[in-house]
């Protein structure tokens, strides 16, 4: 049987995949023997995937790699492992430069791995539950089994939003990253990549490693877990 297997995707570019890859790593790398793989370079993101417990990640680059070529890799990467994150560099319907079959929800499908959405709920209120019912309907063939909503907020609009996705979606919520937590690793984020200038010292290089750390006990790892362990067969690859 091949590995358990998520792919982890965002409904929109931002830091709040980073925080739920990094927190899902944090969580689960240490467990057991985890093969972060990115679909698309982002430098930011492999680097703090590098830091995080589990095996050193690798890049699948849909611009050099042949679907082929991409499905022998990633069973070559993760024939010892025993569960594999995908993490989509880019959100999930978005492709990498413009390369058929390159979405996060292509590989999911290719794959036969469940997908779990990210979604950035900062500052955001009802509406932003129609993005995740949006996904799922244009999924296709994909498994949209859970969502990471990171920085909901506890006031009225947050309240809305939390009470939108679990009765209007349909998609389990797997993990809660609270908005004081999405903050700070926002703006440590911001300092660490050079976005913001800061006067005085910087935070330590593992700052948003640590962040991360704190994330992961707001993830239902169990249930993540349990998740990865739905995934299928691979289908054999053509040499």
């Amino acid at each position: 049987m091949s590995v358990p297997c998520v792919v982890l995707a965002g409904l929109e570019s931002g830091p709040a995949v980073s925080l739920a890859a990094g927190a899902l790593l944090a969580g689960l790398g240490g467990q057991r023997s985890t093969r972060p793989v990115l679909v698309g370079l982002d430098s930011y993101l492999w680097r703090l995937l590098y830091e995080s417990p589990g095996r050193a990640p690798r890049v699948l680059d849909p611009a050099l790699h042949t679907q082929a070529v991409a499905a022998e890799l990633f069973e070559y990467w993760t024939e010892t492992a025993e569960l594999a994150v995908v993490v989509a560099a880019r959100p999930l319907l978005d492709s990498w430069e413009g390369v058929g079959g390159s979405r996060a929800l292509d590989y999911a499908a290719r794959l036969d791995a469940p997908l779990i959405l990210v979604l950035d709920a900062r500052e955001r209120g009802a509406t932003a539950a129609a993005t995740v019912v949006g996904a799922r309907t244009l999924a296709g063939k994909a498994d949209v089994a859970g969502i990471i909503v990171v920085g909901l907020e506890d006031g009225p609009a947050g309240r809305d939003l939390d009470e939108a996705l679990r009765r209007r979606t349909d998609v389990p919520i797997l993990g809660r990253i609270p908005p004081q937590l999405a903050e700070q690793y926002v703006r440590q984020l911001a300092v660490l990549t050079g976005t913001v200038r800061m006067i005085g010292p910087k935070p330590p290089a593992n700052a948003a490693l640590r962040l991360c750390e704190e994330a992961s006990g707001y993830l239902r790892l169990d249930e993540i877990d349990a998740t990865a362990a739905r995934r299928g067969y691979l289908p054999a690859v053509t040499r």
